[in-house]
């Protein structure tokens, strides 16, 4: 594979494992940003806008993995938005592709081949936006909370 440089890619996880794997797997191509909290999501996004690539887990213990992936896309919409669920949520795969919130649908366990052809073009496409904070709001106005989750 080419060396495309490294860009960062958000895990949206509350396993500890599958973070892990997901991080280690693709290690090579992009530094892996972690989120178990979906309500942390603004503040990740604001600390680091040359983040390409989303990889969110359906369910979550704290909100569905849908409604992430529509708040990434309304608010950093030229993040690569991969939803990773099992069989069992085939209805939920098909809406998020269907309203376009997911671009790819990953089946659980992920291969390191699905994650390669993935995450190699988030990084070749990699473009921070210059205007922006990096969760869609200028310098100095407040994120957005991640509507229909819980905010502890």
């Amino acid at each position: 594979m080419a060396d495309i440089g490294k860009g960062k890619f958000l895990i949206v996880s509350d396993s500890r494992s599958l973070q892990q794997t997901l991080a280690t797997s693709a290690a090579k191509w992009m530094e892996p940003v972690f989120c178990e909290d979906p309500s942390t999501i603004p503040a990740a996004l604001m600390n680091n806008p040359t983040i390409t690539a989303a990889i969110v887990e359906q369910p979550l213990a704290k909100g569905g993995g849908v409604t992430v992936l529509e708040y990434l896309q309304k608010h950093r919409p030229a993040i690569r938005r991969i939803l990773l669920a099992t069989p069992n949520d085939l209805s939920a795969a098909v809406a998020a592709l269907h309203r376009c919130s997911a671009q790819h649908v990953v089946y659980s366990p992920v291969s390191a081949a699905d994650l390669e052809a993935i995450l190699s073009v988030a990084a070749k496409a990699a473009v921070a936006a210059p205007t922006t904070t990096g969760a869609g709001v200028l310098p100095g106005q407040q994120a957005p909370a991640l509507v229909g989750v819980s905010q502890r």
